[in-house]
């Protein structure tokens, strides 16, 4: 008997009304059914396949079935009732085993998590190891019953019936007869491959386990050691306050460092570093007053340290946190860095980039700001999305007025700001060596960007109103600010400027997305610029298509797909990634990213591949998204935090968050009319002669931004918005004397 995930045979399928029925080879794999005319066109042309993971099985009468899988619907026809039936088993075993493997998939990442945690202690790793063995032999013994009764008892059943009659099955008892043979070889196989993948397991935790225990006796030994270090330094420093010395050394005057053994540093087991262990390490910068004697550390007390030098520190401790592959942890003491600071730096050697500004280095407070985690959980309001759906394929998104309903309560602008949220990559640029080593974090930095896709793909964010501003300051945990201004409506336009001690981003960026009927594309329009203040590198990149799937019906989600070049305009070293789509038939990672390479090695270089799981939150927020919308005073009237749909929805007030929003949509459709008046006006006050009369109708006519105008760019030789100063000053000075547009 055939196992029913590998099925294949005749089977009639309904072509038109003009042929009919015609016969067709069908082969059932791994989830997919897919038909042929002949079996020699196997090797070569495929006729159709269908998914059933989403597939609906129906039995029509005795020989008829057909199979629904959204637009494909399969009209099929057995030779026989039982053969029917053999196939109609098969395909609900195929289809429960292919939804059981989705499961699995997106819930892979959690089991992992569980089976860490409860490998945690060495008491844990024995429990579940005998508790996996106390299974195995249940396991064991239920096989052995399945394969010794199945047959005996079909025997049974087959001679109770042959001689109870004459000799003929009864078609009704034969095919059950039929679905019970099918149903116990499918078990028997199951639990034979249970049991090879629980023996595999069994194997590879052991071995784990003993690496574990192994790695675990050397940091004990390590933290053995340190701890003496500790105690010594703590005499020391007694010795030298008792003497009337100076005292502790302060922070600025460095620290020295305690130097793990290679053992610790390298031999982790899987290549996970120590501070991934949970063990706390702290590592200084300088070398110690006894450096031929080896290296060590130097601790503070807390009250040693003042709260301005302990929030520096902090702030330090954020932006090193990308340092990897040294055998030791950088902490928030620890002063390595050898370059030079910014105010340093020639600019004769660096080129010609942007400034951070001066009040870039404005006093920040002495503690982190404590910022929230969570918002009110989406309310469950319905919404007919066919009714909106069917009128509008063909259409741009970005001029369909769109209920609240399928918003999250933030704007386009705050979703942007989630690309800096692995911004500590462009710090391990700055840290690291050699530019191919820089170009490496730059282009991580720039598939990072995506990496919120996988939880958000269910809502999409407020479109921003013309004018709308939003500014982002996490100078304190990141070492970055940014502001945003969208600046045109047709087409919707934003700029973006970040400053950072180390690095200068900004970026001009539109979308053209069109809505297909099953998903949505967005084409991105616009390049990401980067310069690094130490050397001067310019970099500059763009982003790839976004397709959101399942618009209709099934759970929405996002990929992309398409190559992204990272240039650095001063070596002409280039990174090209290619993001590769969802493929259905394929048995490849998904969300993969690959092959990155350098033009002037002409060699594939340093390649990059990974994935992202996400994050469920609400909205699918992460915990950076949750604290975007959050309430902050002194921002401008234009800030995105002030805008009142955005932030009754966010209450969970739809009703009236729609009118709101219609509201404020009709404002600014009112505002663009009077500019349209205003043109035509001018126009004719030209045509009159009264040219003073024209000039001011045009200024009236013309929408410019706040803080954004458009410059020539060199090196992409465009034009594109750049941010022009002013807003971080004024907003210092409680825009006194500022004019806002009256967008809410």
């Amino acid at each position: 008997m055939a196992y029913p995930e590998h099925f294949r045979g005749w089977l009639l399928k309904w072509t038109n009304y003009i042929k009919g029925y015609q016969k067709r080879w069908f082969v059932l794999s791994n989830g997919l059914l897919s038909y042929y005319r002949a079996q020699e066109e196997m090797a070569h042309t495929c006729r159709g396949t269908v998914n059933l993971s989403g597939a609906f099985i129906d039995n029509i009468d005795s020989t008829n079935f057909v199979i629904t899988n959204g637009p494909q619907v399969y009209y099929l026809r057995a030779s026989s009732e039982v053969e029917r039936q053999r196939w109609v088993t098969a395909l609900t075993l195929a289809k429960a085993k292919a939804v059981k493997d989705l499961e699995s998939e997106s819930d892979g990442e959690g089991e992992m998590v569980v089976v860490r945690e409860v490998g945690g202690g060495e008491r844990g790793r024995d429990e579940g190891m005998t508790q996996l063995r106390k299974k195995m032999k249940e396991l064991s013994a239920a096989h052995d019953v399945i394969v010794r009764n199945s047959q005996v008892l079909l025997k049974q059943i087959t001679t109770e019936v042959e001689g109870s009659g004459s000799g003929h099955l009864d078609p009704t008892l034969k095919e059950n007869l039929s679905l019970f043979r099918l149903i116990a070889d499918a078990m028997v196989k199951a639990s034979e491959g249970y049991l090879l993948q629980a023996r595999s397991v069994e194997k590879r935790w052991r071995r784990d386990m003993q690496s574990e225990r192994d790695l675990r006796l050397r940091l004990q030994e390590n933290m053995e050691t340190m701890a003496n270090q500790i105690h010594g330094l703590e005499n020391d420093a007694k010795r030298s306050v008792g003497g009337g010395g100076r005292g502790h050394r302060s922070a600025s005057q460095g620290s020295r460092e305690v130097v793990l053994s290679p053992s610790a540093a390298t031999d982790t087991g899987r290549g996970e570093s120590v501070q991934e262990r949970g063990r706390d390490t702290c590592v200084g910068g300088e070398e110690g007053e006894r450096g031929g004697e080896g290296e060590e550390e130097m601790f503070f007390d807390a009250h040693e340290i003042s709260a301005e030098e302990w929030a520096k520190a902090t702030r330090a401790e954020f932006t090193s946190q990308s340092s990897t592959g040294s055998g030791r942890i950088e902490g928030p003491m620890s002063g390595a860095d050898d370059r030079p600071p910014f105010n340093e730096t020639s600019m004769e050697d660096v080129g010609t980039f942007s400034k951070v500004p001066q009040s870039f280095h404005d006093r920040l407070d002495a503690t982190l700001p404590i910022r929230r985690t969570t918002i009110p959980p989406k309310p469950n309001v319905s919404f007919n999305l066919w009714s909106f759906v069917k009128n509008s394929v063909g259409k741009d998104l970005t001029k369909l007025p769109m209920p609240v309903s399928i918003n999250q309560p933030l704007s386009f602008l705050q979703r942007m700001v989630e690309d800096l949220v692995y911004a500590d990559s462009l710090s391990a640029a700055v840290a690291g060596e050699g530019t191919l080593e820089e170009l490496t974090h730059v282009a991580a930095f720039a598939c990072s960007v995506y990496a919120q896709t996988s939880s958000n793909a269910i809502t999409k964010p407020f479109n921003p109103l013309l004018g709308e501003t939003f500014e982002c300051d996490r100078r304190a945990e990141s070492g970055w600010r940014c502001l945003l201004e969208q600046v045109s409506h047709h087409p919707p336009m934003f700029a973006m400027h970040v400053e950072h001690k180390d690095w200068t981003l900004w970026e001009e960026y539109t979308v053209a997305s069109k809505f297909r009927g099953k998903y949505v594309a967005c084409y991105p329009i616009g390049i990401t610029h980067l310069i690094f203040h130490r050397n001067g590198s310019h970099y500059t990149w763009t982003k790839v298509v976004t397709t959101v799937h399942n618009i209709i019906i099934g759970n929405m989600w996002i990929d992309q797909s398409g190559p992204m070049k990272v240039t650095n305009h001063k070596t002409g070293e280039e990174a090209v990634l290619n993001f590769h789509a969802y493929a259905y038939f394929t048995r490849e990672r998904q969300r993969k990213v690959s092959h990155a390479y350098s033009h002037q090695l002409r060699v594939e270089n340093l390649p990059l591949a990974g994935d992202w799981p996400g994050s469920e939150a609400m909205y699918g927020f992460s915990e950076f998204a949750c604290g975007l919308n959050e309430p902050e005073e002194g921002v401008a009237p234009t800030d995105s935090r002030l805008r009142p749909d955005q932030r009754i929805m966010e209450k969970g007030d739809f009703d009236t968050a729609n009118n709101e929003k219609l509201r404020l949509e009709e404002k600014q459709r009112a505002k663009r009319r009077e500019r349209e008046e205003a043109v035509a006006r001018a126009a004719a006050a030209a045509a009159d002669g009264d040219h003073e009369e024209a000039t001011r109708l045009e200024r009236v006519a013309t929408y410019s931004p706040l803080w954004f105008r458009k410059e020539f760019d060199s090196v992409t030789n465009s034009m594109m918005h750049m941010y022009r100063g002013g807003y971080w000053e004024g907003k210092n000075g409680g825009w006194r004397g500022a004019e806002f547009p009256d967008i809410f």
